[in-house]
């Protein structure tokens, strides 16, 4: 290629544009193999003079600031150095209306909903990285926070209650599994949640004929022998241990504040056993597991009924063309017909906080160990 002056160039020679200095610093969040503290470092270089810098509320293309990049790109170092800097950066917004601490959360959805191609799923999700963790905990003041292994034991999770909002291990878990509400049992139990489970077992099994309830094909998570003889109206020691199981769960989501694992049942079902002897509560759930059942189909049964609710009827009201009200419409209103928009008890939940691990039905038994 000739130049004006006439000298042949080669492509390699022409001169490359460079990053501006604003370009620089975004390019800079965005890498994953510099180290922050070389990061940081480049900043106190580059904005130089202070807060009063305008540099430091420079934006992108999508109007991120420098907080925003560092919150996304999981820089707790650099998050703080910000917020200590700048405070200010914490509360602007993008162009989609996004906090650094929102567009934070939104970019880590993938995390927990991963969606590989058409017919796959990415790994089932088992909580948030150490990083994420750090981050969110700077973004709302949460410090300090506690190092946690990638996967935790449900057996750990199952020793752990609600004691104090200010424990350091239960402030953790919460962020690591999602909690947006603040009051998830181990992280990720919600009180919506909670309450849902509990009142299964207090409508379903407590107020309603459990032969009608498993004539209308509930129990899919049960083997069918098992299911068949919960069916049979000659089986009413099979549906005493349900109601037992579905019990213990709806304790240790009201009242007890720990999960609803197989260990805690167990727990709960042999403290009933030595309160009262005359009960054969353990002799009830023996054959109950002889005859196939397990505690984990109960709860899938009760996790499953509490999905349905949060998916179709987040309104809190009954529809009684929704299909699964062919049992739901039918026990909680004893056997007469619903009526458009009729209040549910076990739906009431408008004074327990949302949380994004209402609707994460999959994740909770899985958390659980089911």
């Amino acid at each position: 290629m000739a130049t004006p002056e006439g000298q042949n160039i080669s492509i390699d020679d022409r001169q490359v544009p460079q990053e501006s200095p604003t370009e620089r610093l975004f390019s800079l969040l965005s890498q994953t193999d510099i180290p922050e503290p070389g990061i940081i470092a480049h900043l106190q270089t580059t904005l130089t003079g202070g807060p009063a810098n305008p540099g430091w509320i420079i934006t992108d293309h999508r109007g991120d600031n420098l907080l925003h990049k560092a919150a996304t790109n999981l820089k707790p170092q650099v998050t703080k150095f910000l917020l200590t800097k700048k405070p200010e950066l914490a509360k602007l917004t993008n162009h989609e209306g996004f906090t650094p601490l929102k567009a934070l959360y939104d970019s880590v959805d993938s995390m927990r909903h991963p969606f590989l191609g058409l017919f796959y799923r990415g790994p089932p999700f088992t909580g948030f990285p150490q990083s994420y963790i750090f981050c969110v905990a700077v973004l709302t003041n949460q410090e300090p926070v506690c190092n946690l292994p990638a996967e935790i034991d449900t057996n750990i999770l199952s020793n752990l209650t609600w004691t104090s909002d200010d424990d350091i291990v239960l402030k953790t878990l919460r962020i690591k599994y999602g909690c947006t509400c603040g009051h998830c049992i181990a992280g990720f139990l919600s009180p919506r949640m909670r309450y849902a489970l509990s009142g299964f077992a207090r409508e379903y099994m407590f107020e309603f004929d459990g032969a009608s309830y498993f004539a209308n094909n509930a129990g899919s998570f049960l083997p069918d022998e098992t299911r068949e003889m919960l069916r049979g109206g000659n089986n009413p020691a099979m549906r005493e241990a349900f109601r037992m199981i579905c019990d213990c769960i709806g304790q240790l989501c009201a009242k007890r504040n720990k999960i609803p694992s197989a260990t805690n049942v167990m727990a709960v079902a042999q403290a009933q056993a030595q309160e009262n002897p005359q009960s054969n509560t353990v002799g009830v759930l023996e054959e109950f597991f002889k005859q196939g059942g397990t505690i984990g189909g109960v709860a899938k049964e009760m996790f499953e009924v509490a999905g349905i609710y949060f998916e179709t009827v987040d309104n809190e009201f009954l529809d009684p063309k929704l299909p699964f009200n062919m049992y739901l419409a039918a026990k909680l209103t004893k056997g007469k017909s619903a009526e458009p928009n009729t209040p549910s008890k076990m739906l009431h939940t408008k004074k327990r906080p949302r949380c994004a691990n209402d609707k994460d039905i999959a994740f909770g038994m899985r958390m659980c160990g089911y």
